[in-house]
């Protein structure tokens, strides 16, 4: 019986989501992204554009190093991995204008982080990992 596994709760998690309550441990994967994008000490390396629709990494090795770790089981991620899981949940990285290299979604809002509760994940599955810890 695999009741546990589902809902991502139970002694595999680790970091962070150990660390926070029970209803944290379920959080999907924009939810934890605004979970860093949100904490001061991460805005120097990464953080949203002045009009609050889309992010930047400023300090690439920094973001890979110190930021996603704890997401990710402690293990070192690659960008390219981390920029996949934004694909599968509809980011695009913007090509041109001012915003060029930031992550944008349309439901990915500094101002109205309940947008994020109607986000989903596309990919090949029909269910996709919830959070960063799965990948």
């Amino acid at each position: 019986d695999n009741h546990g596994q589902q809902t991502g709760k139970g002694s595999e998690t680790s970091g962070k989501m150990e660390e926070t309550n029970s209803l944290e441990v379920t959080k999907s994967f924009p939810q934890l992204l605004m979970d860093i994008l949100t904490d001061p000490a991460n805005e120097d390396c990464v953080s949203w554009l002045p009009h609050g629709c889309s992010f930047r990494v400023h300090n690439r090795s920094r973001f890979l190093d110190e930021i996603l770790p704890p997401y990710y089981k402690n293990k070192k991620i690659k960008f390219t991995s981390f920029t996949r899981k934004l694909s599968r949940w509809d980011f695009v990285r913007l090509s041109s204008g001012p915003d060029t290299g930031a992550f944008y979604h349309k439901l990915f809002q500094r101002d109205n982080p309940k947008l994020v509760r109607r986000m989903f994940c596309r990919g090949e599955r029909t269910q996709c990992p919830r959070n960063l810890s799965a990948l």
